[in-house]
């Protein structure tokens, strides 16, 4: 008996999922990137992120899932559901396009998943958050560092003259 519940529990391996968010700050909130990547042997049919913020109307507005799938947002529950309609979460393929915008931080919220597999096996784990710089930041390096570029050539090109009145 014990043989054939080992051969049972090679078949049925939990399912192994990773669910990825970029974060990218907005001015009043954050907009929420995710993709699943189902690592595991079945499909998965659900996955879901359980501790979102209840009662967000914003993330209720703005919630979008790529085609073939579904997502809801419970906001009496605070937890927000992606599912396969006409696509599945298929083994090794990573499904992106999942997204919403909300006031919620991402070192607060949208922390932790569980996937449910064909078979029934479930999976917890960790959201992978990366927060990108806000745009406001970034185009103010891209000016500075023009600034400083245009005023290295100046004093370089200041340099060159001085150097040519010397000489003559």
């Amino acid at each position: 008996m014990a043989a054939s519940l080992a051969c049972c529990a090679a078949i049925t391996a939990p399912a192994q999922v990773q669910v990825a968010a970029r974060v990218t700050p907005l001015t009043a909130g954050f907009r929420y990137d995710l993709s699943v990547k189902n690592l595991g042997p079945e499909e998965v049919a659900l996955v879901s992120l359980l501790d979102a913020p209840f009662a967000d109307i914003l993330l209720q507005m703005s919630l979008i899932a790529p085609p073939g799938f579904m997502a809801s947002y419970d906001d009496g529950l605070g937890i927000v559901d992606f599912l396969g309609d006409t696509q599945g979460f298929l083994s090794g393929i990573t499904v992106e396009g999942f997204s919403f915008e909300t006031a919620a931080a991402p070192d607060e919220f949208f922390t932790r998943f569980e996937a449910l597999d064909i078979q029934g096996n479930s999976a917890a784990g960790m959201v992978e958050t990366v927060v990108l710089p806000e745009a406001t930041t970034v185009v103010g390096g891209l000016a500075l560092a023009a600034v400083l570029t245009a005023q290295a050539w100046r004093n370089r090109a200041r340099a060159g003259t001085a150097a040519r009145t010397v000489a003559c």
